[in-house]
């Protein structure tokens, strides 16, 4: 066995370590005995405890000695760019807003909504580049795709359409919150779309004086209720967006 070369290792306040791996992701909190232990396997000087190895190997921290980890990362990422039985799109029915956030990226863009020769296109797009995909998922985002609400319910439809039988389909969403009605919450959740993501600037009083809509009325407590109320219709995450 050898360590992982992709182990970022920082020291702790149990006087030990904490292993993270960024290529599986695992992360663990060694103590003093743990990372003297580690250390003396490093020298050759002592081999590790059963259950401490099996952990280091769960978590990617140790691998085979005969890995070439960069090697099965880029063959991951060749297979994941090349494969054709799982696609992810991520469609923006419309670019306009109904809200006016100073710091937008889309500021003095121009706002366009899908039209019908491009929904015909991204379900043809499907149908004849995926004719044998297992998987579709589709994260609508926006400007804000609640705006187009009977849109999102056509393409779905064409969507699920254009994917073989047996194939599965599902659905995310990005949205300020500010429509998010419990109907349109249920209309949603016909369109299997399981999770959205709603974004929230900090505290009441900063994101009153940031998210606003034209005419510049506080959407705090709006979308906080809508949150209350739609909560056990879709799974929902709340973003912070924070700044100094």
């Amino acid at each position: 066995m050898k360590e992982s070369e992709f182990n970022v290792i920082e020291e702790n306040d149990v006087n030990g370590i904490t292993i993270y791996n960024t290529q599986s992701g695992g992360v663990l909190d060694l103590d003093a005995a743990h990372t003297n232990e580690l250390n003396l396997y490093r020298k050759g000087a002592a081999a590790l405890d059963g259950d401490f190895e099996e952990a280091l190997k769960m978590g990617g921290m140790l691998v085979d000695d005969d890995v070439d980890e960069r090697r099965m990362l880029m063959l991951e990422s060749l297979s994941a760019r090349f494969a054709n039985d799982y696609l992810g799109l991520t469609i923006a029915p419309t670019l306009a807003c109904n809200f006016r956030c100073p710091y937008c990226y889309e500021k003095g863009c121009s706002h366009p909504t899908m039209s019908e020769e491009t929904m015909t296109d991204i379900a043809e797009f499907v149908r004849s580049g995926y004719p044998g995909i297992n998987d579709l998922h589709v994260d609508w985002y926006g400007g804000e795709p609640l705006l187009c609400v009977d849109m999102i319910e056509r393409l779905t439809k064409e969507l699920r359409g254009a994917i073989r039988p047996g194939a599965t389909y599902s659905a995310g969403m990005v949205t300020n919150g500010y429509l998010l009605t419990r109907e349109i919450a249920q209309k949603l959740a016909d369109c299997q779309v399981g999770s959205v993501q709603i974004t929230i600037d900090g505290s009441k009083r900063d994101h009153d004086s940031r998210r606003v809509p034209a005419d510049g009325r506080p959407t705090y407590d709006a979308i906080i209720d809508n949150i209350i109320s739609c909560a056990d219709v879709l799974q929902i995450t709340i973003r912070v967006n924070v700044d100094p």
